[in-house]
């Protein structure tokens, strides 16, 4: 498990991840995770609807398509997923 952008709510890290990650994907996945907390910063507040629906989306697609938490821009892209759906 891992803190968004320094925030106290924990967001579930991938579980099913098909290739190694390496160095530069973790990177990649913190910049994602700070990129998503700048232009969204209620995701980073713990409960919030925003976070709720995060959070959930990302144990949906743990669930049901793994493969989308192999794009190192998963929290990003999840983010803007979330607020759509707000």
């Amino acid at each position: 498990m891992q803190s968004i952008g320094g925030a106290s709510q924990v967001v579930p890290d991938p579980v099913y991840v098909a290739k190694e990650m390496t160095p530069t994907d973790r990177l990649l996945i913190s910049m994602s995770k700070k990129k998503a907390v700048q232009e969204f910063p209620a995701l980073a507040k713990s409960g919030s609807p925003l976070n709720l629906r995060f959070v959930a989306l990302v144990k949906k697609y743990q669930k049901t398509a793994p493969e989308k938490l192999e794009n190192t821009n998963w929290p990003y892209l999840f983010a803007q997923e979330a607020a759509k759906q707000l």
